[in-house]
This record gives C-alpha cells, structure tokens and sequence, in this order.
C-alpha cells in the first residue's frame, strides 16, 4: 500500500493545516414591508447562530415561522 498525500507531506516536513469554515450570524433581523403601504413588520429579530463545515444542519419549525426567510437572508438574497 503507498502512502497517501497527506502522509507524504507530513514525511517531507510540510504542515498539512485543516482549514474549516464556519457560517456565523449575529443579531439577524429581516424586515418586510408592504409595497402599497409604508408600514414595516420585523419577520425575524435578533437571532444569533452558527453553522459549521461537515456538519449536518437541520432548520425546523412549524409552517410559517420563518425557516425559508432566514435561509435566504443568510444567502444574501
């Protein structure tokens, strides 16, 4: 069996750094409002949270309490 990369790295003296990424949020608030009226209505406030690379993530809830708007305010969209 031959050495992987890794091992072959490691052999010849260069560091191998696991580099990971982690998807922080704090204080989140997303604001809708309706275009014929001026009025504004927080649909999310103040949440905090983190996601990290090759982790699994659930986002659950009930229907309507915002799962689709804070996926897309975390996308940027």
């Amino acid at each position: 069996m031959s050495p992987s990369k890794m091992e072959l790295q490691t052999k010849a003296g260069t560091a191998v750094e696991n580099k990971r990424v982690c998807l922080v949020w704090e204080d989140l608030t997303v604001v809708a409002s309706n275009g014929s009226s001026s009025a504004e209505r927080e649909v999310l406030k103040g949440l905090t949270g983190y996601a990290e690379s090759n982790r699994i993530m659930a986002v659950i809830g009930p229907s309507g309490s915002g799962k689709s708007t804070l996926l897309a305010a975390l996308a940027g969209a």
